[in-house]
């Protein structure tokens, strides 16, 4: 299938802003890493900030659909939450340049970076809720409060995945991973 030119463009566009950053990166970059004129990217784009908009709602939604896929594939509540912070933490591997400039503080004053990453995060939570609200109604988890126990999680889940990603082994990845969900799913406590 042939990619069309608003693909493109926002494919080299990321490309430069992963090698060279947002504010370094610039139109002329662009079209030359696309061998158009600059004029014919205002065609598809009314700016630089457009094309990461768009670049950053494209992945969003790659990332939102690889992580819903990984989960549903799993059955219990204990390997959906596992596939869910596995594959969180493989997509922060994989596209760990394009998070840290949607993350990154500097960029801030962009609104639509801002909107990315609540919806991103709404999404994360919803995610977990499921999970956990599918692991009570089978009785595999005891939740008392559905909602803080989905964002405690998400963020125990966020606080190790910068880690892991970037020093750990695959295979101690895995074994990590499954730890801490299994200090998530069975608690600390002596039972």
């Amino acid at each position: 299938m042939k990619k069309s030119n608003r693909v493109i463009i926002m494919e080299a566009a990321v490309t430069l802003f992963e090698r060279f950053g947002f504010k370094k990166t610039t139109m002329d970059d662009i079209a030359r890493e696309v061998h158009k004129a600059k004029s014919s990217l205002y065609y598809y784009f009314g700016s630089k900030e457009d094309i990461f908009k768009a670049a950053i709602e494209n992945e969003k939604a790659l990332l939102q659909r690889r992580i819903q896929l990984s989960v549903e594939k799993e059955h219990g509540t204990k390997k959906k939450l596992h596939a869910f912070i596995f594959e969180r933490i493989s997509l922060v591997k994989e596209y760990g340049k394009l998070f840290n400039i949607v993350f990154a503080e500097e960029y801030t004053y962009l609104s639509f970076i801002n909107d990315a990453k609540k919806s991103f995060e709404k999404f994360e939570l919803l995610i977990v809720r499921n999970i956990l609200k599918e692991g009570m109604e089978r009785g595999e988890v005891r939740v008392l409060d559905l909602n803080m126990t989905a964002a405690a999680a998400v963020m125990a889940f966020k606080g190790v995945e910068a880690p892991l990603s970037h020093q750990v082994e695959k295979f101690d990845q895995e074994l990590l991973v499954d730890t801490m969900v299994s200090v998530l799913f069975y608690g600390l406590s002596k039972q």
